[in-house]
């Protein structure tokens, strides 16, 4: 009886370390280049997103790196979204996005290099966007 119980109490106890602990992604590097009719633009955001494809984070920057910058994923990452913010007659308060694109578990040791252009088609703002791996230890190189 009393291995019984231990045996049950064992169980319980890793039934419950499984349930509590989360899944661990490898980590990713998003590098992105913005070019083409950049007046407009006030931010640019990586979102980083789960395995339910919703935002665990998102880094926004106003500054020198809305243009170019490069960013490690947190180990709760499936993937990621960048968005796009305008401000500026006609298009106040516009958010263009990214694709969400979901690495799981594979691309180890993989760059992610986002090639997004803002152009007007129209009287509309419209973003081009593609992306390209390279190694981790490469530079992602754009037109």
């Amino acid at each position: 009886m009393f291995i019984r119980k231990l045996l049950c109490i064992i169980f319980l106890s890793v039934l419950i370390k499984i349930s509590t602990s989360y899944h661990q992604y490898p980590l990713h590097d998003v590098n992105y280049h913005v070019h083409g009719y950049l007046d407009p633009t006030v931010r640019t955001c990586i979102r980083f997103l789960n395995y339910q494809q919703t935002i665990i984070k998102s880094d926004c920057y106003s500054d020198e790196n809305k243009f170019n910058f490069e960013e490690t994923s947190t180990d709760l990452s499936a993937g990621y979204q960048i968005c796009i913010t305008l401000d500026e007659t006609p298009f106040p308060d516009k958010t263009l996005c990214t694709d969400n694109i979901l690495w799981w578990d594979g691309w180890i040791g993989l760059k992610f290099c986002n090639d997004m252009h803002l152009h007007l088609k129209g009287t509309k703002l419209k973003l081009s966007w593609g992306y390209t791996t390279v190694d981790s230890t490469q530079n992602c190189i754009y037109p």
